[in-house]
This record gives structure tokens, C-alpha cells and sequence, in this order.
């Protein structure tokens, strides 16, 4: 008797969960975000009557919120790819810069060599 009350409890407990409507997805592994958010679209639909106001009500904050969080995401990349684009450009501004001094250095150590070379041949003609 102990034993069919304990297994009686226990079916009664789990049932709910196994015989709730599952969504296509279930049993194949972990769903796309897509999958996710149609089934519980659906879900809302089936629960939510037309003349239900507060239902209603729910539905368009959740849809107002999920845009919100949308565009501050959609923003947050614009904004990471922005930076990106900036920091590449000063990038390329610092290389552009060294590569000017290389080319000043390299030409200031040729009129150098000149000086010396002038400075050696009229040392010589004093001689």
C-alpha cells in the first residue's frame, strides 16, 4: 500500500512536466536563439486571449523591451566597430609618421656624410 501511495505521488508530481506541450526543438540538442524565442511566442499566443487586456498589455511591453534591448545592442556594435576603425586610422597616421622620420633621419645622415666629406677635403687642402 506504502508502495503504490509513494508511486502514486511521484506520477502525479512528474505527469505535468511530461505530458506539457514540448516545442519542435526538444530533444535534439540545445536550440538556436531563433527556436527560443518562436516557441515562446507561441506559447504566449495559445495563453493570451485577444480581449485580454492585461495579456495584451504584457505582450506589447515585452515586444517594446526586446526592440530596446535590440537597438542598444545593435548600437554597442556600431559603437565597438567605430572604434576599431578609429584606432586601425591612428594606426596607420603612426606608421605614416615613422615612416616620414625614417625618411628624414635617412636624408639628414646623407647631409651629414656630405659635411664630413667637405670638412675631410679642405682639412686635406690645408695640408
Amino acid at each position: 500500500m506504502k508502495a503504490l501511495l509513494i508511486t502514486l505521488v511521484i506520477g502525479l508530481a512528474t505527469s505535468p512536466l511530461a505530458l506539457a506541450e514540448k516545442p519542435n526543438w526538444a530533444g535534439e540538442g540545445k536550440p538556436s536563439k531563433e527556436a527560443v524565442e518562436q516557441h515562446a511566442e507561441e506559447m504566449m499566443q495559445k495563453h493570451c486571449d485577444k480581449k485580454d487586456k492585461e495579456c495584451l498589455k504584457k505582450r506589447e511591453k515585452e515586444q517594446k523591451q526586446a526592440a530596446k534591448e535590440k537597438g542598444k545592442k545593435e548600437e554597442k556594435m556600431a559603437m565597438k566597430e567605430q572604434k576599431m576603425q578609429d584606432k586601425e586610422a591612428r594606426k596607420q597616421a603612426l606608421k605614416e609618421k615613422k615612416q616620414a622620420l625614417k625618411d628624414q633621419r635617412e636624408k639628414l645622415e646623407m647631409e651629414e656624410e656630405k659635411i664630413e666629406k667637405e670638412l675631410k677635403k679642405l682639412e686635406e687642402d690645408d695640408e
